[in-house]
């Protein structure tokens, strides 16, 4: 009877097969999906199982991803840790395998997206049965590409963070971000792409945000910035000889010199001594507190094993959980003290050589911390001493000719309100300078009140402190924002039919590009040639305007060159024109970036107020051209009684001002002043 009874070995596999579909998904964290699960299909572990012995400080980066409180991860990290294959790609298999959702990927460029797909996530499936039982991956399968993933209950979608489309597309559960330092700080003019992903998670009530990258250079740093806004957690490992516990610093590892050795690039540095000092125990006295390698790597594992895995918060909790994380933690053996006092000799020997490349991939790559650049321009207390006693809405006797430049904000939240910023600066011999007014028109660019609101503003005559009023001789906008070009472009043609001298600008950043070049019809005739009386765009040498501007800044006193500014035109004002740093690029080639948290609108109207200068050819006006517009600018004393011209600083902003904005109009009336050009 039990013999009839007996299944074949075909009806007790269907049976199995049926069982394993049919049953209620395992519940287990993502630390234990990938122990009992992930097969290792690279380095040194190939083939092997998962097992956090090899990465003992991701036990709590597992633990925050499990924790329904956490909705963000950030983890500031160098290199030799396992974060893509030891963490993400972990949580990724377990979402798949027992918690299928929608899921985002973003990498900094479609090129890293499609290596992250082919060489990380695609040879992960492959090697471990319960993801290549639910991922279709090689050839043509449907529901499988490089950029998504499809399976049973979710998929994954793998993009650039180059590209809007790809972060503002749906809504994810989970969405990793790698390497946030280089994303878009703003993608297509529709915002940060980090931003953008953050939103997409928001709709589910246990979704989560990981982000996870080396730091790259202080007040830049995405990845440095994110961290702030997190408790900032640190790994605490105890002495092996005095239990004391302690985070592990670059500066407690330390090494013996000899000076009867002369390495060319060590000196009589001995990497081979290197060693790690706890910093309780250990004293030139009392040496017996020094780690070797081994002891560390235990130390670590050990902490691991603790309920809080060796992590403890500084900061207050807000719903993200951050992690700093250098290469002191990993136990692989490229990551021996040795080995990093090497790394370290070699980048201070070339930094004395005036080549700082390697000292900032050390402090980058090893220590996973932000490099410091400084800015070539002057400090802010400095700048701060040199604001001038004369008002807004005046111009010294030297300043003879102005111009004005808008920059275009449209709203959002790294710009704030949107509205239209201006500055007008006032030349004299030389290009020195003089900012004789600054502000800004709320409301939305792409209405003719805010453009109303700015003409009422401009308006405002300027008092020159020799006598006479100082017209706003050229006037520029920035056309660059796709979005609100048009709505500059009329604005300007508006202007030009009024007979106002009013230009639209865009700026170029190719290096070397001269600030000033020949501009760009915009305007056409029925047979497509250009009309010369049209509109033209003017191309702005964005990078060398700003050179220019760092060099001027650091000249103080009277003469040629000098910038000039009252006390009154406040402190931001300032505090914007130094907001941007030369860093070096992807590609090894500096450029010009906006410090995290810092507004840099009125960087953006210098520039286009060198741009007008140069364009009017100031730079290059003889003595002649000078005298001349002093006359023309002082005649209307000879013609109306004034104060005396020492007082004409104190003059009220608040009278009356005149119904157009004299730009380009001469100072007595008639034609416009166009002699000179």
């Amino acid at each position: 009877m039990n013999a009839a009874l007996a299944l074949s070995p075909q009806a007790r596999a269907v049976l199995r097969r049926a069982r394993r579909h049919y049953a209620p998904p395992e519940r287990m964290s993502a630390r234990q999906w990938a122990e009992r699960y992930r097969v290792m299909h690279s380095g040194p572990f190939a083939g092997n199982r998962f097992s956090l012995a090899a990465t003992p400080a991701l036990a709590g980066l597992f633990a925050a991803y499990e924790d329904p409180l956490v909705r963000e991860i950030w983890c500031a990290k160098s290199s030799q840790l396992g974060w893509t294959q030891g963490f993400v790609l972990n949580c990724i298999g377990k979402q798949i395998h027992l918690d299928p959702c929608p899921m985002l990927v973003l990498t900094a460029k479609d090129g890293d997206a499609r290596g992250f797909s082919r060489k990380k996530l695609e040879p992960a499936v492959k090697a471990s049965r319960p993801l290549l039982e639910r991922v279709p991956v090689g050839g043509k399968v449907a529901g499988s590409s490089w950029d998504y993933k499809s399976f049973p209950g979710g998929w994954l979608q793998i993009a650039g963070a180059n590209s809007p489309g790809n972060v503002k597309s749906t809504d994810y559960k989970r969405v990793f971000v790698e390497e946030p330092d280089d994303t878009s700080r703003n993608v297509h003019g529709q915002g940060d792409a980090i931003a953008l992903g953050r939103e997409r998670y928001k709709a589910f009530a246990d979704g989560k945000l990981i982000v996870g990258g080396t730091p790259t250079v202080r007040g830049l740093s995405r990845i440095w910035a994110g961290l702030e806004r997190t408790d900032q957690r640190r790994m605490y490992v105890a002495c092996p000889h005095c239990g004391h516990e302690q985070p592990l610093r670059w500066e407690q590892v330390r090494w013996d010199q000899d000076a009867l050795i002369h390495h060319p690039i060590y000196g009589t540095h001995r990497p081979e001594t290197a060693r790690y000092e706890c910093e309780a125990c250990c004293t030139p006295e009392q040496p017996e507190g020094r780690w070797s390698d081994a002891q560390k790597n235990d130390a670590v594992l050990e902490a691991s094993k603790r309920p809080d895995h060796g992590w403890r918060a500084t900061a207050a909790f807000s719903g993200a959980a951050g992690f700093l994380l250098n290469e002191l933690y990993s136990t692989f053996s490229e990551s021996r003290f040795e080995v990093l006092v090497r790394k370290f000799l070699e980048a201070e020997h070339a930094l004395d050589n005036g080549d700082d490349t390697l000292m900032r991939a050390f402090v980058n790559n090893q220590l996973g911390e932000p490099w410091e650049i400084k800015s070539n321009a002057p400090e802010l207390d400095a700048l701060v001493e040199r604001g001038e006693d004369y008002a807004l809405w005046t111009a010294p006797t030297e300043a003879l000719v102005a111009t004005c430049f808008v920059d275009v904000q449209r709203g959002g939240e790294q710009s704030g309100e949107a509205r239209l910023e201006y500055l007008i600066v006032a030349w004299g011999r030389g290009l020195e300078s003089w900012r004789v007014a600054r502000g800004h028109a709320l409301g939305n660019p792409l209405e003719e009140a805010t453009w109303d609101e700015l003409d009422r503003q401009l308006a405002e005559p300027i008092r020159s402190a020799g006598g006479g009023t100082l017209p706003i001789t050229l006037m520029g906008v920035d056309s660059g924002d796709g979005m609100t070009q048009e709505a500059v472009l009329r604005y300007c043609r508006r202007a030009q039919r009024q007979g106002r001298d009013v230009i639209p600008t865009k700026g170029s950043s190719v290096p070397g590009k001269p600030i000033f070049s020949t501009p760009r019809a915009l305007d056409h005739l029925h047979n497509d040639r250009a009309s010369k009386y049209g509109l033209k765009l003017y191309l702005v040498g964005t990078d060398t305007a700003k050179d220019a501007l760092v060099s001027r800044l650091k000249l103080t006193g009277r003469g040629p060159g000098r910038m000039h500014w009252p006390a009154a035109i406040g402190t931001d004002y300032l505090q914007q024109i130094t907001a941007e740093v030369k860093v070096p690029g992807r590609n090894g080639k500096e450029k010009w970036e906006v410090l995290a948290g810092r507004r840099n609108e009125m960087t953006d109207c210098e520039v286009g107020n060198l741009h007008l200068a140069y364009k009017l050819r100031l730079q290059a006006m003889p003595e002649q051209f000078w005298l001349d517009v002093e006359s023309r600018l002082r005649q209307p004393s000879l013609l109306t009684p004034t104060a005396d011209p020492g007082a004409a600083a104190a003059l009220s902003p608040a009278a009356e001002p005149p119904s157009t904005v004299p730009v380009g109009r001469p100072i007595t009336g008639g034609q416009p002043f166009r002699g000179w050009r």
